[in-house]
């Protein structure tokens, strides 16, 4: 979820109060991490090499713990984007201003430093 949906959201809800006690804020977009990876290593114009590990030898190694298979997350946010009228920013709209965000401030944002 774009950070600045987030800060637009939270000032909506001081400002309105809250209808319910908790919402889901996240984006419309449905994407599992590797083609997450995919889209930053494009972004940042770099190759991305890796190798899939097939889910029987995870089911062996892990003893069938099946977080290994979900390769995506996604929560309902229909209250939020019902009570408050709200759009999400689409994953190409923002993930690229944020990968070029965290490189040009990356020693800003260390927290090794």
């Amino acid at each position: 979820v774009y950070s600045d949906d987030v800060a637009k959201l939270a000032c909506i809800i001081i400002e309105n109060g809250p209808k319910y006690r908790a919402y889901n804020v996240a984006g419309d977009d449905k994407i599992d991490i590797m083609d997450y990876i995919k889209k930053i290593a494009k972004i940042l114009d770099k190759v991305f090499n890796h190798y899939d590990i097939k889910d029987d030898f995870l089911m062996e190694k892990f003893n069938n713990f099946p977080a290994f298979f979900d390769k995506s997350l996604s929560v309902d946010n229909s209250a939020v984007k019902k009570e408050f009228s709200f759009e999400f920013t689409k994953i190409d709209e923002w993930l690229s201003k944020t990968v070029k965000f965290c490189v040009e401030n990356e020693k800003k944002l260390s927290i090794n430093d």
